[in-house]
């Protein structure tokens, strides 16, 4: 009885052991990828890929635990942005707009841009479009191959954000934030309750949409007429990205990974076993919480242990 009892307790421990390392972020060690600067990831099909400033694209096929480069057509490593669609991907860069019909293996440097600095992108089904440093918005209709110019009213052509559902799209510019309601082709600025100032993020959940800018998360419920401006537990934040998640939102910050259960009215940090708190990018993969970092790489977490501990 008392070396039963005893296995009970070796039992436990171990258990107690593993709950408590499943809880923990653990990071993706691939060279290239360990301790650098990852600007985006996203999905792509069964497989990630991650874009990162000064190595190029990477794939995972194992949700994030293991790594590949795959630069094949690149030559610009600097990567901004990613977009999917299919097995479509886009990539932004300092030197323009690369895209891959294969899921990322091959790739070849897209047309028509007149401004080579792309540092936004966002895909809404077969349609893309590409923010630029000065020269406003572009659009693609044939997965990032060819690229035109689309739209009057964007007054400012600096584009840190884009987000697309359908026939609507969203630009966030240093001077505020823009809409098209007709996939680009005309814009008007939205008055969203603040003076003008940089739009570092943006998200579409159905008729709501979640703007980032410095210190706050402004929401809107009814497609961009009215805003809520959301500051509680966020002031002295700089918002870099905003993932809709099923019912749950994620919010990647200069001070860590924050969670939301409540459409984003409340907020909790996530950062738990995180070295670097400056979190660009997140993306969620299967069951997997995929967060990229400056200067520390790619953290990987399950999504249901998120919150489970805090700091």
């Amino acid at each position: 009885m008392k070396f039963l009892n005893s296995f009970s307790v070796i039992i436990c421990l171990i258990s107690f052991s593993f709950t408590k390392i499943e809880a923990q972020w653990s990071q993706a060690k691939t060279t290239g990828l360990h301790g650098g600067d990852v600007s985006c990831i996203a999905s792509c099909g069964e497989n990630v890929l991650a874009g990162t400033w000064g190595d190029g694209i990477f794939m995972s096929t194992d949700d994030g635990a293991n790594w590949s480069q795959i630069n094949s057509g690149f030559n610009d490593i600097d990567i901004n942005a990613l977009g999917t669609s299919g097995a479509s991907v886009i990539a932004a860069t300092n030197g323009g707009v690369f895209f891959s019909k294969d899921q990322g293996l091959t790739w070849a440097k897209a047309s028509g841009l007149t401004n080579n600095f792309v540092m936004s992108l966002a895909v809404s089904g077969k349609t893309a479009y590409a923010g630029t440093f000065g020269a406003g918005v572009f659009r693609s209709i044939d997965g990032g191959e060819n690229w035109t110019q689309v739209g009057t009213g964007v007054t400012n052509g600096w584009v840190f954000s884009l987000a697309a559902n359908g026939p609507n799209v969203f630009a966030g510019t240093r001077e505020g934030l823009f809409v098209s309601r007709n996939k680009g082709l005309s814009w008007t600025h939205l008055e969203i309750g603040l003076p003008d100032t940089k739009i570092s993020a943006i998200t579409i959940s159905g008729d709501n949409i979640l703007v980032g800018i410095h210190g706050s998360l402004l929401i809107s419920t009814d497609d961009g007429l009215n805003w809520t401006r959301v500051t509680s537990g966020l002031s002295d934040l700089d918002i870099h990205t905003i993932l809709v998640t099923g019912s749950n939102m994620l919010m990647g910050t200069n001070n860590g990974l924050f969670l939301s259960k409540d459409k984003g009215l409340g907020w909790i940090k996530t950062n738990d076993g995180l070295p670097s708190m400056n979190v660009c990018t997140i993306a969620v993969n299967g069951k997997m919480t995929l967060v990229g970092s400056w200067g520390a790489g790619i953290w990987r977490k399950p999504f249901s242990r998120l919150g489970s501990t805090q700091n």
